[in-house]
């Protein structure tokens, strides 16, 4: 199977609360893309939402953008 998932409890948590996430990564283009995002991409986003204050109202949308740029 190529694809990769994982479940992440506390991803980012808070004084506000707790952020759990839940991904699947398609590996339909072989599965060395979904093991390099399934590696790496949690980790980004936590230095992303850390760097935009942590708050649970972020831009979600602006924090997956900036994490692929």
């Amino acid at each position: 199977m190529e694809d990769t998932m994982s479940v992440e409890i506390g991803f980012v948590a808070k004084e506000r609360g707790k952020c759990d996430v839940f991904t699947v990564y398609d590996g339909h283009d072989g599965a060395q893309v979904a093991e390099a995002c399934w590696e790496r991409l949690h980790r980004l986003v936590v230095e992303e939402v850390e760097r935009s204050g942590g708050h649970m109202e972020l831009d979600w949308e602006g924090v997956m953008q900036r994490v692929f740029s």
